[in-house]
């Protein structure tokens, strides 16, 4: 059986991501929110307790973006939708639809693409 060399090895290159902007982070956000309260909680085993916490966390996130983007680009039902909560705990995708159409342009296209990896 051949030694594996143990000695450690650089990481390899990888292309720099942009930064996505307020408005793509804003629209991935709440896709990734959406995937994770569907059944995303139950693929990774997380309890009640759990649950509460990554919600609690993606409350902050979304606070956070549309401190970045700015109220005014969102619509009222979207922005109620934020600062209630509702976003944070949606699993049906219409938030994130909803912030697609929206904000449209590279946002959408972004979300678009991402779709379009995942299968």
């Amino acid at each position: 059986m051949p030694r594996m060399n143990s000695k450690p090895t650089a990481p390899l290159p990888t292309a720099a991501q942009p930064k996505p902007s307020p408005a793509e982070a804003l629209v991935q956000g709440l896709q990734s929110i959406a995937i994770y309260n569907d059944k995303g909680h139950a693929w990774v085993g997380h309890g009640p307790d759990e649950i509460a916490r990554m919600r609690e966390g993606f409350q902050q996130a979304l606070l956070a973006r549309v401190a970045e983007l700015g109220e005014q680009r969102l619509s009222p039902e979207l922005l109620e939708a934020i600062r209630s909560g509702a976003a944070a705990q949606d699993g049906s995708g219409r938030f994130h639809q909803l912030a697609q159409r929206e904000l449209g342009g590279a946002a959408a296209r972004a979300a678009l693409l991402d779709q379009d990896a995942q299968g």
